[in-house]
């Protein structure tokens, strides 16, 4: 079998990023039915994360404790309204692949004052302006502050990887 198309891997569903989900699909849907531009469409979707998804700190905890059997991802996440950074990024993939988006996921690091930790946030394609946004609505959920396109996103972020 030889793959004649092309695919764009940040519009289409994926391991913990099920935009295809019919519940996915139909709050994307909602969320974004008055949006004219990209940029409205991943503003409405940043803001509905960041306001309906709380922080999972006992999931948190066991994976500071090395232990990784939780269950992850976009539906998940939408099922138990919470969850850790890889889920509010797969959320948030989810959400905008759904409603016609390019949408990443980011690996990297916080950098802290005293240590980095490992994060996870997106980019965002916005057409109208031919550009990657950055996007943290972990951080924007947690702290309470804008991390939707800051200028100065890379003072506390290090991207690594990108998937």
């Amino acid at each position: 079998v030889e793959n004649t198309v092309e695919v764009n891997r940040f519009t289409v569903p994926t391991l913990h990023v099920e935009s295809n989900d019919e519940n996915i699909i139909a709050l994307a849907q909602e969320l974004t039915k008055d949006a004219k531009t990209d940029r409205e469409k991943a503003e409405k979707i940043y803001y509905w994360v960041v306001n309906n998804i709380k922080y999972d700190y006992d999931k948190y905890i066991r994976q500071i404790n090395k232990n990784y059997d939780n269950p992850y991802g976009a539906i998940n996440t939408l099922e138990t309204k919470k969850g850790v950074c890889y889920d509010y990024s797969a959320l948030v993939a989810a959400l905008g692949r759904a409603s016609g988006l390019q949408v990443k996921m980011i690996k990297g690091n916080f950098i802290g004052v005293y240590s980095n930790e490992l994060h996870a946030w997106n980019e965002i394609y916005i057409s109208e302006e031919d550009r990657w946004i950055n996007v943290d609505s972990t951080f924007g959920s947690t702290l309470k502050t804008r991390y939707f396109d800051n200028s100065n996103f890379y003072k506390d972020h290090e991207k690594l990887e990108e998937y």
